[in-house]
């Protein structure tokens, strides 16, 4: 089970390639046009494999978003960076988006859980938003947590 989510994953990262994502001038990640957001899975150390952003970034969830709706808004994303689409359609299985309450931009999920990319993360080895406030989690490959 565990080789086929990363296999599809990986499907997902190639199928995807081609569209790329850049970061927006707020520091969240964020595509323009007709291009859509890419996802994959990497191996991180002490956290194993998990979804990450085009440049193999790691996303993280927050756990206050239990109904799926993003709540980290305001000083918030000054740490915790949203992962921004332009496009609801076209999006691989497991990932989706929902409406942002502060300004109504898309917002990337994966298995309902909106995404993050922590600001204390400097390179995409790290895992550094972990935990923090025994809140905040990378997403787990496969969907499960």
């Amino acid at each position: 089970m565990r080789i086929a989510v990363l296999l599809a994953l990986s499907a997902v990262s190639v199928a995807l390639a081609a569209c790329g994502s850049g970061s927006s001038p707020g520091g969240g990640s964020s595509t323009s046009g007709a291009q859509s957001p890419v996802v994959g899975s990497a191996k991180k150390a002490k956290v194993g494999s998990v979804i990450v952003d085009a440049q193999g970034r790691t996303l993280y969830r927050f756990t206050a978003e239990a109904e799926g709706l993003p709540v980290c808004t305001g000083a918030c994303v000054g740490t915790w960076l949203p992962v921004l689409a332009s496009t609801a359609s076209g999006l691989p299985q497991h990932v989706a988006t929902v409406r942002r309450p502060d300004g109504g931009k898309l917002q990337l999920t994966y298995d309902g859980h909106p995404l993050y990319r922590y600001a204390g993360d400097r390179s995409k080895a790290d895992v550094n938003g972990e935990g923090v406030g025994g809140q905040w989690y990378a997403v787990k490959a496969g969907g499960s947590g």
